[in-house]
């Protein structure tokens, strides 16, 4: 049988760059947070979720998990101040029976089964793995305004979420 993963959702951001909080905003009739908590509730390798929100955002969390009838989440709880305080925070939540872990940001809503099972298989095998898709932009190395390289894509990844890894 399947190893399954706890999922840790960090939605606790404040959306500076954006303006606004991303996390609700509408994508194809649903928010963008439904549509990534919907992607670990239905996947079988997934058999528990914490949910780390801001304090502003709580009451609207806990509101739509209850409404969702997401039975995989187990809490929902206030981040920190910086993304590792909220991530941490998420992992203190979890039951200390957890072997797996994901990490999720909760404004990447397009995760799939696939990069689900993938990341959970890579972990297990080699302990820890990350989503990641190769660069495509052409990177420039400046400093003080001047270009001193442009770095070999072929060797560059963006990385993303879920990051996986064993969990003592």
């Amino acid at each position: 049988m399947q190893e399954t993963a706890s999922v840790v959702i960090v939605a606790a951001g404040a959306s500076r760059r954006m303006g606004r909080d991303k996390l609700w905003l509408p994508l194809a009739g649903r928010i963008i947070l439904a549509h990534t908590i919907d992607a670990f509730q239905l996947s079988p390798l997934i058999s528990n979720i914490v949910l780390v929100t801001s304090t502003e955002r709580l009451a609207d969390a806990r509101a739509l998990c209850q409404e969702e009838q997401w039975h995989k989440v187990s809490a929902v709880v206030v981040g920190g101040s910086r993304r590792q305080d909220s991530v941490c925070i998420g992992l203190d939540t979890l039951a200390p029976k957890t072997r797996w872990v994901m990490i999720h940001d909760g404004a990447r809503p397009f995760v799939t089964p696939t990069i689900i099972e993938a990341g959970l298989q890579a972990a297990q095998q080699h302990m820890a793995a990350v989503a990641a898709v190769p660069v495509k932009d052409t990177i420039k190395q400046v400093q003080d305004g001047v270009i001193h390289a442009t770095l070999d894509r072929s060797q560059l990844w963006a990385i993303q979420t879920p990051q996986v890894f064993s969990f003592p």
